[in-house]
């Protein structure tokens, strides 16, 4: 039996000594709970829950009605410019035709609306396969949120015809984001059907009805250098220069447009969800957030060309040109937020420079009435096509980029964080090939792959790409770049050894042929 009188009481010292050992153990002890709280809501986040501001664009009808803090947001209304008179139609389209905004209102497309509620569950049984993981464990990247919600921004996809990962393309896009509508800007308005037929929100126009008088033709009977120097590069640089100009054109004639619009390429699979825009603080409008793509070499033509319709230094991620971290980045990733005022600012700001400046000649053989975009850009691309010492080319991401970074610093951020692989060789390659042989294809993605192999993907196989071409601790790219149309039709043979599935192939065939050919 314990004698408790025999016990000496501790002293003032041992006692303080106990309270501390007891505090800390206990503050250990709070912080190892809130960190499993913490990451337990952060992986199974509540899909009740509204998501936060600076992540979502989805607000109710009534607080768009009733706020002023974004007036803007997602409107179309008049800027007073004069190409608001002319409006593209999409006779496919009569339904979609009225649903214009309000200048000072935000409105949904109820059906669109009814879309994105109803994706996940209708979608050919496939979305349990579509969320990527980044390992085998099927677990999911920390970092990512359950969705990434843009109900009121529309995508805008040029393309000249339809692959197997087209539709892929569309369910990711769905999936992640929830967009409003996705515009389809294509050669062949016979590719249409098809094209409607893999989701309610997709709007399919005509390349040669968005820019009045602009077609490849058009483009063509003003571009001879232009010809002449793609069939020395075995490119087109009549159809590449096109596609660069409807990606900024329908901002300037397709009237439904979101004013805040999302530039994707058509090759480009979404494996897990981005950010692209911001709240700001020092402006009523959202801060964009523009991809910064690692190059490996000085796109020095881009910056020629800048200097040459704008007569300003081309701004990278980084700075100017001198700034070391600046000069090994550029905006070409693929995909661009652009904000149709911004667009309207830009190239009317470039028409008057070119109309006033050293090149003013050059625009001496067109109408009146067509000295504006995309002419004028396109009377310079011509001239400049056969400079000595290196082309100087235009690029769209690289411009619109440069120019919201010098004129509206408030809403432009560089993400650095985003990654993507292009047709990554390590995800393709047989193992016969050595590590030497991986690293040395991967280094030129545009030299041919020495093989062959299936080019249609299925969700699983998108993701098993996307994982082991990944750089990041993630373990998981955000865009899984897959020049399916390349693979299969450029060159002398195909590489893929898989056919067209049934309902894109009739969709071709009732194109009158393979749709690629850009001078058809």
């Amino acid at each position: 039996m314990v004698n408790f009188r025999q016990m000496k009481r501790p002293t003032p010292a041992q006692g303080l000594k106990a309270m501390i050992r007891f505090g800390i153990v206990c503050f250990f002890f709070a912080m190892t709970v809130n960190f499993i709280a913490t990451h337990y809501h952060s992986r199974y986040p509540s899909t009740s829950s509204s998501t936060s501001s600076s992540a979502s664009l989805a607000r109710s009808h009534d607080e768009f009605s009733s706020s002023s803090y974004f007036p803007s947001w997602m409107s179309s209304s008049s800027h007073g410019d004069e190409n608001d008179e002319e409006e593209h139609h999409d006779d496919d389209d009569d339904n979609d035709a009225h649903h214009l905004h309000h200048p000072h209102r935000h409105r949904r497309d109820d059906s669109v609306d009814n879309f994105a509620v109803s994706y996940d569950n209708n979608n050919n049984n496939n979305n349990n396969n579509i969320g990527c993981s980044s390992s085998a464990t099927n677990k999911r990247v920390k970092s990512e949120p359950l969705k990434t919600e843009y109900t009121d921004m529309d995508v805008v996809i040029v393309m000249v015809a339809p692959v197997c990962t087209t539709q892929q393309v569309v369910e990711r896009l769905n999936f992640h984001y929830h967009f409003r509508k996705i515009y389809f800007v294509v050669k062949q308005v016979e590719i249409c059907p098809y094209l409607r037929s893999l989701a309610k929100n997709i709007i399919c126009l005509d390349e040669n009805e968005v820019i009045p008088g602009v077609t490849y033709s058009s483009l063509s009977e003003r571009g001879e250098k232009l010809k002449q120097i793609g069939q020395k590069e075995g490119s087109n640089r009549v159809g590449w220069y096109l596609q660069q100009y409807l990606k900024l054109g329908v901002a300037l004639h397709v009237k439904d447009l979101s004013e805040y619009y999302l530039v994707w390429d058509a090759d480009n699979i979404a494996t897990r969800p981005l950010e692209l825009v911001k709240e700001t603080t020092k402006s009523e409008n959202y801060a964009v957030r523009f991809c910064a793509n690692p190059v490996t070499h000085k796109s020095t033509g881009y910056a020629k060309f800048y200097k040459r319709i704008v007569g300003d230094k081309l701004m990278k991620p980084g700075g100017y040109p001198k700034d070391p971290k600046g000069d090994s980045f550029n905006y070409v990733c693929g995909f661009m937020v652009m904000k149709k005022e911004y667009v309207r600012e830009m190239t009317n700001y470039i028409t008057h420079y070119l109309k006033t400046g050293a090149d003013s000649h050059l625009l001496q053989h067109l109408r009146e009435e067509e000295k504006r975009f995309p002419w004028d850009i396109h009377a310079v691309a011509n001239e400049v096509a056969t400079v000595e010492g290196g082309h100087y080319y235009f690029s769209e991401y690289d411009t619109y980029g440069s120019w919201v970074q010098k004129m509206h610093s408030d809403e432009h951020q560089v993400d650095y964080s985003s990654e993507y692989a292009r047709n990554p060789t390590v995800a393709v390659a047989p193992s016969s090939l050595t590590e030497a042989e991986f690293k040395k294809l991967a280094r030129n993605p545009k030299n041919p792959l020495p093989y062959k192999f299936p080019c249609c993907m299925k969700h699983e196989k998108i993701c098993e790409r996307a994982r082991k071409a990944a750089r990041s601790s993630d373990g998981l790219v955000h865009v899984l770049v897959w020049e399916e149309h390349k693979m299969r039709y450029r060159g002398t043979s195909s590489q893929c050894t898989d056919a067209l599935p049934r309902e894109l192939k009739e969709a071709m065939e009732a194109s009158g042929g393979d749709g690629v050919k850009p001078d058809r």
